[in-house]
């Protein structure tokens, strides 16, 4: 019942900012009420086992990029709250200012650090600012991916399905 209490939470929040409606309500009390951490842990976990088979060497960039892509977009697409809340971080990765920020470092911060090492030592010979650059346009897509899945369905004609494992394989090529 709090689920769905909070799904339509999201829907008002979603369907009012589209009118200009000033709902009083801060995004990030909606975003508390879907289940992001288990999402985050996922990951982690997905994270920590590539390193465990890895060793030394670590997991490779396709291994660390999985596991830091497919949780997140298997939530969003099976789990009943997963589009609203694809919509919501959609919304808020494109707002401007320092609200996507803020929910990201409370919700993402710890995440975000253990991919971004992970990720350095997959490409140790790529330049510091190619990293950072190219981190940038994959959470980008990311986002996008996670919030706009309808696009495809447009631009395809209907031909390109958006679901989980094509996703995480098309973004993880990309």
């Amino acid at each position: 019942r709090r689920v769905l209490f909070r799904s339509h939470l999201a829907e008002d929040l979603l369907l009012a900012e589209d009118h200009g409606i000033e709902t009083g309500r801060h995004p990030e009390q909606v975003l508390n009420g879907f289940p992001l951490t288990a999402g985050v842990q996922v990951a982690l976990d997905l994270l920590d086992r590539y390193e465990r088979e890895a060793g030394k060497a670590g997991p490779s960039v396709e291994q660390v990029l999985d596991a830091f892509i497919s949780p997140a977009i298997r939530f969003l697409r099976t789990a009943p709250e997963g589009p609203l809340c694809g919509q919501l971080l959609g919304r808020l990765h494109s707002e401007p200012g320092t609200l996507f920020h803020s929910i990201a470092r409370k919700h993402f911060g710890q995440v975000l650090e253990r991919f971004q090492a992970a990720l350095r030592k997959s490409l140790p010979d790529l330049p510091r600012e190619d990293f950072f650059w190219r981190l940038h346009f994959m959470i980008g897509a990311m986002a996008y991916t996670l919030g706009r899945s309808d696009v495809l369905d447009l631009i395809s004609g209907g031909t390109v399905s958006p679901e989980a494992e094509s996703a995480t394989a098309q973004l993880i090529d990309f």
